[in-house]
């Protein structure tokens, strides 16, 4: 609680200082107490409501497994305040992914897209979304224009020739 307290007052006086935002993600992922993990979040977000704060608490929100409808107000939430948040919609993207809301998932890329129109990973996760809805020819477009913003590591292309083999088309 102390931590906490002090993290609060430090984010009071220095808001622009990142470090800390990252101090109040820090304290408030050891919390395991869900009332007082929202009453520390939503307590920051009366000092300084950040994105990066909101994407933080959803990203939480998500590792200690909480109850989706409460994740999807804060999403919801966020979004309201933080329209063209990458890293909102980054944490919904992925919030509807893992529930299975693919078509929910793919609108939040969108939003990526017009936000950060050169980043791969929204491009890449718009393929993948299309790759496991069996859409291949489109996932191929998708991972094709990751892949000419150097998405790292691979994906793209293991998962373009995945598509190619599904349509029966050599990789």
């Amino acid at each position: 609680d102390s931590a906490l307290f002090f993290a609060h007052e430090s984010l009071k006086y220095r808001p622009k200082i990142k470090n800390n935002l990252n101090l109040i993600h820090m304290i408030l992922s050891k919390i395991d107490d869900s009332i007082k993990l929202h009453k520390g979040y939503e307590d920051a977000l009366k000092i300084k409501n950040d994105d990066y704060l909101y994407a933080g608490y959803i990203n939480i929100l998500k590792v200690k497994k909480s109850d989706s409808g409460i994740i999807r107000q804060v999403i919801n939430n966020a979004i309201k305040d933080h329209p063209k948040s990458f890293n909102v919609h980054f944490e919904a993207a992925n919030f509807e992914f893992d529930l299975g809301n693919l078509d929910a998932s793919f609108k939040h890329c969108e939003q990526l897209n017009q936000i950060m129109p050169n980043n791969f990973g929204a491009w890449q996760n718009k393929g993948l979304i299309r790759f496991k809805q069996k859409r291949y020819e489109e996932a191929i477009s998708y991972f094709d224009k990751a892949m000419a913003f150097n998405a790292p590591g691979g994906v793209s292309e293991l998962l373009k020739g995945q598509c190619l083999e599904a349509l029966g088309k050599r990789a």
